[in-house]
């Protein structure tokens, strides 16, 4: 559904020319927008605003809708909650292996980055194909988990070694 100056509603249902019922002077202002976006597209406008002319109507103004895609992709080894994130919003948290898609969809043609916002206590996890622009929907990001283990220090007691640190380089102040 488009707008003119915040008003003058026309719903558009196909491709081709349209006309808003509400005419302008010459002279006039006119803004053209998206009141409201169709299911599963994304439309924009260009050239949607301007002054009319006392020669001809307006007819430079183009909406362009594309369709919208999903990210999501599979979460393996995952026995915490992971919230991931695409495109630096869009937060999405799970405690579950296996499928998962972002609740926002984005246009046809825009890019993506799946990150990992907040990781799993215990566990880190990685991204695999996680970028990119999407033509159709992505189903192949994949976020693989795993538990860190700290590993102990080796043991230097009894054994006549010694760890010694020293905030200054050889030579340095206080050598």
């Amino acid at each position: 559904e488009l707008q003119n100056n915040g008003q003058d509603d026309l719903a558009v249902s196909a491709n081709g020319p349209f006309k808003f019922s509400l005419n302008i002077a010459a002279g006039d202002s006119y803004a053209v927008t998206v009141r409201r976006q169709p299911a599963g597209q994304v439309c924009t406008v260009s050239n949607g605003s301007g002054v009319t002319s006392s020669s001809s109507n307006v007819t430079s103004i183009a909406v362009v809708c594309r369709s919208n895609v999903t990210i999501g992709g599979t979460i393996s080894g995952l026995t915490g909650t992971v919230v991931l994130q695409n495109n630096g919003t869009n937060a999405l948290a799970t405690t579950a292996n296996g499928p998962f898609t972002f609740t926002a969809s984005i246009p046809s043609g825009a890019a993506y980055a799946v990150t990992i916002r907040t990781g799993p206590a215990g566990q880190t996890c990685t991204v695999s194909n996680g970028s990119g622009t999407a033509t159709a929907n992505v189903t192949n990001v994949a976020v693989a988990c795993e538990a860190f283990t700290l590993r102990p220090l080796p043991a230097l007691y009894g054994t006549g070694k010694a760890i010694n640190y020293s905030p200054y380089r050889a030579g340095g102040p206080g050598a």
